[in-house]
């Protein structure tokens, strides 16, 4: 097979997965999952024909965040859900994509000791980018072609509350799939190097929002650290100090990710970067390649060891 259509295989691979995976998150009302389908700046229209009369987030296109913010209250007053992906078509352009994507909605809720049963028939239509080698909506735009809504008697079989489907972490699906803990590892090392990366006007980082990702046991190791910078800080109080110390050291950040790795086995996010920054004390530029092997637990990062070469290091405590 050519290289090139084999690489739009995968991509479009990718993209199906999101698609599926965004079906899994809002049946399950995983908070943390849904927030891997969309990239952080991504968008959602989903004006035509809201079946929520109280959908009120501000016109069009509404930030993804805010969108589910704004629902998430709102599913948990149904009796339950349902949301199937089917006639998906992809297009891929390099690291950008559009989709479209048939869905048939099914929500529920009691009314008067009955179901009330409302089904749509519509379509996602979404805009893709890759970034840093992650495929995630930038653009989903929401339409519906049909529509019914009718009602029954609740009976044992179609009372959710019999049966083992939850829309939490307890469904049975977890025990199966691992896909929630690797995704959502990878999307707080994403944001983290975002942060790291972001400066106000004075040059300055947001230490306290960098330290809010960190374990307060953490454990913070910079084997080949140059003379006279600690190697070892255990604690958010040590490792702190350092990331202060740093901050005072260089101006004018800059960080490329070239590479991240998942170990499923041990929660362990592997980064690979280019960096860069200016000495404060002599207004040099200071470039090195660095690997970052970071262990997390419960969604915040536990052990971090920072991998350089020695030798440019070096020169920053000169």
């Amino acid at each position: 097979m050519d290289v090139s259509r084999s690489k739009i295989l995968a991509d479009k691979d990718e993209i199906r997965d999101q698609i599926y995976r965004y079906c899994r998150a809002i049946d399950r009302m995983d908070y943390d999952l849904i927030q891997t389908v969309w990239h952080p700046d991504g968008t959602i229209d989903f004006s035509d024909g809201s079946v929520d009369p109280n959908y009120k987030p501000g016109p069009p296109p509404v930030p993804c965040m805010k969108h589910f913010e704004f629902t998430w209250p709102w599913r948990a007053t149904l009796h339950t859900h349902s949301h199937q992906a089917t006639n998906i078509m992809i297009e891929v352009d390099g690291d950008r994509a559009g989709s479209e994507t048939t869905s048939i909605t099914v929500l529920q809720k009691l009314k008067d000791g009955k179901i009330e049963q409302t089904m749509i028939w519509g379509r996602w239509l979404d805009r893709w980018s890759r970034r840093n080698g992650r495929w995630a909506i930038d653009h989903r735009q929401g339409v519906m072609d049909c529509a019914e809504t009718r009602e029954f008697a609740l009976a044992p079989i179609n009372d959710v509350t019999k049966h083992s489907s939850r829309r939490d972490r307890q469904d049975p699906s977890y025990n199966y799939l691992r896909g929630t803990t690797s995704l959502r590892s990878v999307e707080i090392v994403q944001r983290y190097f975002k942060l790291l990366r972001t400066m106000d006007a004075n040059g300055m980082r947001d230490l306290d929002a960098i330290m809010a990702f960190w374990s307060d046991d953490i454990h913070y190791e910079i084997p080949y650290a140059p003379a006279g910078v600690e190697t070892v800080m255990d604690g958010k109080e040590a490792a702190g100090a350092m990331m202060k110390w740093t901050q005072g050291q260089f101006r004018d950040i800059r960080q490329t990710i070239t590479g991240m790795f998942y170990d499923p086995d041990q929660n362990v996010v592997t980064v690979e970067a280019l960096m860069s920054r200016i000495i404060h004390k002599t207004g040099k530029l200071y470039e090195n390649r660095y690997i970052f092997v970071i262990t997390l637990r419960d969604g915040l990062i536990v052990r971090f060891h920072e991998y350089l070469n020695p030798i440019p290091a070096s020169a920053t405590v000169e």
